[in-house]
């Protein structure tokens, strides 16, 4: 061995042997102050919990790639601006099956593009057996162009793309290879049923590859199958001729060496070439990373995530402020023992060296703690539909924590360490006792100020989604949420013609009626909140009535509003003898009367329904009913009519209804038998779909309930942690100032005194921190109006609950320790200086 690294080998050494000696000692003198350190544990574990907690939900959002996919980072998304012409999709989106070929064959930065539709739920096998996956319909070259391999089988052909239902083939998720069919590599070559169709078995995807989305996949089938399972519709040719649809979705590979702007050019021109006259003749394509919430269609869920992963990094700057506190409250109680070793040749960089090591340890015993908080946390994120994997710890998430702690303890340590040694230590050991410090209350009290602003900032937060969750909780809907079951099955996909569906509806619903609980059972065009769908004429005959806009229309059977618990206002609802042949009724809400109201009495009044009727024909007004909203979040009630379902089979002729029923008590404990009692009505009737209708709020009402929970858990923790910083900074403020304290009291100031006199002292850096942080709210309130639900995001009263919270807190943290200070004897005060 060289000298050379005989002594690089001794330095290492020397090294290592110092720092097990400053671990060492790090862990006594944690140990000699037990306060101090778990109060500093807790910190560290709520900010670093919180904040690897966020990051694992925005990581699954936002940075994690789709597993099996072959060099990811070369695979982008296409999006196409249309800002004019019959197709406008301003923000970006999907475009035709034409844009798809466009790219694919012009676009030479490119080398390969391939297409898909979003997911959708598909039947599978039919009576007892139905059960529903999730779909998705993609192009012949979809497999090959992500590089992904299949565990058995193969991947699709591109001749499997190009006739319309010919080869019927399907590909497996391994996933549901393994539970459905036992991985059986026999699976190769047999035929399943997939909304009314026999689709072959040619491949099954590897383990590793679930999709390319956050939702996993359990059937592929080529672009040429869209048509014949229902995905999408003919209507009188080839929909992939079409070119007036934003439906289908881009991916490509890059070439090698090609830029995006290289790309984003050629793509444009591309499609101005090939543009159709009606459509935007300068379209644009900009691109995105394969993750979809990197594009335009970004969820409420994911851009509150973004906002709360922002509130979890003020809560994370004010642990560090506070830990700031707590470690130059230390470094004060300790400037003796720092001048002693420097007296005694201790280097400056050993003393900082040792601070470190004490917060390094401290570091790990929050990140231990916040991890556990993790674990337990993901149980609530599971709660809500986020991708999978949300809460589980991978490699990332423990990176960051670590990051993270080790950035919030080893900085405020530093700083407390630097300002000891700068603070002319001699003089601690050549003075008395009584010497009055060097003063750092200007620095605590700007500590915390600022953890009061980023609390204030936090409780506005919360206190505006609570408001949201309690004007959601308050909207009348029009109808009963809790006692309905909404109940669908897709027979047009599978191929039973309107007289079959008819005889099924009519004995679903002889069924669903002897089942005990069962109150009510009605059909329905269009299921309850699931958005207006169709608008129609109505003209009054001999009367001039003006529409701004044409009213909605649905057709409902007898007994629809007994059954969704709509109240009949006056005359009568649509009744079992409203039946074809007979004279046509209507049923208009409130709205519509109000339009209607110059003409006199709304009932009896014979609409004209052109788009509904021959030339002539009328349909009399016989009950009006309270407004339904047609979405749960829509502020806005739109005029709408009701027409008899049997007195117009046309309707009806190519979209499957629903079977409405309502139950004695809550919906969701009658689902299973309605379900039962109707998948074995027919052999091969496909999946029967039954769900409560209070459950279609959950996606509208999601990103509300979503973000007041975790705004108030972040809201609450940001409380504690300044309510700890309040009471550590009077705590000081006290023991500092004990012998002026003494003083007052020898001098006649009574208890009550010192403790108005502490107290008005230590809630001026709130009163300031409060207005700070929630000016700073109030100016940026409008960034967050748009997750809000009718309420402002510039809103006083939440501005008031935030400061009344901040100050209640605050005051009572400063009590205990003020009044602390004053029951201490004044000879006592003294005698210990």
């Amino acid at each position: 061995m060289t000298p050379r690294r005989s002594a690089g080998v001794v330095r290492w050494v020397q090294w290592a042997g110092e720092l097990i000696a400053d671990v060492r000692y790090a862990h006594r003198s944690l140990a000699k102050s037990p306060g101090f350190t778990w109060m500093g544990v807790a910190m560290l574990a709520i900010g670093v919990g919180a904040n690897t907690a966020m990051f694992g939900i925005v990581e699954a959002l936002f940075l994690r790639q789709p597993s099996g996919v072959r060099n990811a980072e070369e695979l982008i998304r296409l999006y196409i601006v249309r800002d004019e012409g019959m197709l406008q999709t301003p923000r970006g989106s999907g475009g035709s099956y034409a844009d798809y070929r466009t790219f694919r064959d012009r676009v030479t930065g490119l080398t390969g593009t391939a297409a898909f539709l979003d997911i959708e739920q598909f039947d599978m096998g039919g009576g007892n057996d139905a059960r529903q996956v999730s779909g998705q319909v993609v192009s012949g070259n979809f497999f090959a162009l992500l590089g992904v391999a299949m565990a058995v089988g193969r991947p699709f052909q591109l001749d499997e793309d190009i006739t319309v239902g010919s080869p019927p083939v399907a590909i497996l998720s391994h996933q549901l290879w393994q539970n459905q069919f036992g991985g059986n590599a026999a699976v190769i070559g047999r035929s399943l049923a997939i909304n009314g169709q026999n689709l072959v078995v040619v491949g099954v995807a590897e383990a590793e590859f679930r999709g390319i989305g956050p939702v996993n996949v359990d059937v592929w089938v080529p672009m040429a199958m869209a048509a014949p399972l229902g995905v999408m519709l003919e209507a009188g040719g080839d929909w992939r001729e079409r070119p007036f649809t934003a439906a289908v979705n881009f991916i490509a590979r890059l070439g090698p060496a090609v830029g995006l702007q290289i790309v984003t050019s050629q793509a444009s021109a591309a499609l101005a070439q090939a543009a159709v006259p009606e459509l935007d003749p300068t379209p644009r394509v900009f691109v995105g990373s394969l993750v979809a919430a990197s594009g335009p269609s970004r969820t409420d869920a994911a851009k509150l995530s973004l906002w709360l992963f922002a509130m979890t990094g003020m809560i994370l700057v004010i642990v560090c402020a506070n830990l700031a506190n707590l470690f130059l409250a230390r470094s004060t109680a300790r400037r003796r023992e720092m001048a002693t070793r420097l007296a005694l040749g201790a280097s400056p960089g050993r003393v900082v060296r040792q601070v470190l090591a004490e917060s390094l340890v401290m570091s790990f015993l929050g990140t231990a703690v916040g991890l556990l908080l993790v674990l337990s946390g993901a149980l609530v994120t599971m709660r809500f539909p986020l991708p999978p994997g949300v809460g589980r710890l991978n490699g990332r998430m423990l990176g960051f924590a670590l990051f993270v702690a080790i950035l919030s303890g080893a900085i405020p340590a530093l700083v407390s360490a630097l300002s000891a040694i700068r603070s002319q230590p001699g003089r601690w050991l050549g003075e008395s006792r009584t010497a009055t410090p060097p003063r750092r209350g200007g620095r605590r009290s700007v500590l915390v100020i600022v953890q009061i602003a980023l609390s204030a900032i936090l409780l506005m937060g919360a206190a505006l989604f609570i408001r949201s969750t309690q004007r959601l909780a308050s909207v009348n809907p029009g109808m009963d949420v809790k006692q309905v079951l909404v109940t669908s099955m897709s027979l047009v996909r599978a191929g039973y013609q309107p007289l079959s569906r008819r005889a099924v509806y009519d004995a679903a619903r002889d069924r669903l009626r002897q089942i005990p609980g069962v109150e009510q059972v009605a059909l329905t065009h269009f299921a309850p909140l699931e958005g207006l769908r169709y608008s129609t004429e109505i003209q009054v005959a001999g009367q001039p009535v003006a529409f701004e806009e044409n009213p909605f229309v649905n057709w409902v059977g007898a007994g629809y509003f007994e059954t969704v618990g709509t109240a009949l206002l006056r005359g009568r609802g649509i009744a079992e003898e409203d039946r074809y042949g007979s004279q046509p009724v209507v049923v208009v809400n409130e709205a519509l009367t109000r339009k209607l109201a110059p003409i006199g009495d709304v009932i009896g009044l014979c609409l004209a329904i052109p788009s509904q009727m021959t030339k002539g024909a009328c349909a009399q007004v016989v009950g009006i009913v309270q407004n339904q909203r047609s979405t749960f979040l829509d502020a806005e009630i739109v005029p709408m009519i009701y027409l008899a379902y049997d007195q117009h089979p046309k309707a009806s002729a190519f979209i499957d209804g629903y079977i409405l029923v309502r139950t004695r008590e809550d919906a969701s404990a009658t689902a299973e038998q309605v379900r039962a009692a109707l998948r074995n009505l027919q052999p091969d009737l496909p999946y029967v779909t039954v769900e409560p209708l209070r459950d279609r709020l959950q996606p509208e009402s999601l990103h509300f309930r979503l973000g007041a929970l975790l705004f108030t858990a972040f809201g609450v923790i940001a409380l504690a942690v300044a309510a700890m910083g309040v009471y550590s900074i009077v705590s000081y403020f006290v023991s500092e100032r004990r012998p002026e304290l003494a003083i007052r009291q020898a001098l006649g100031a009574t208890s009550a005194d010192i403790v108005g006199l502490v107290v008005r002292q230590s809630m001026l850096p709130v009163a300031t921190g409060t207005i700070i942080g929630l000016a700073v709210a109030y100016a940026g309130g409008g960034l967050i109006e748009a997750l809000l639900f009718e309420v402002p995001g510039r809103d006083l009263q939440s501005c008031g609950v935030a400061a009344a919270l901040l100050g209640a807190v605050s005051l009572l943290a400063s009590i205990g320790p003020a009044w602390r200070g004053a029951s201490v004897a004044p000879i006592v005060a003294m005698r210990g200086e």
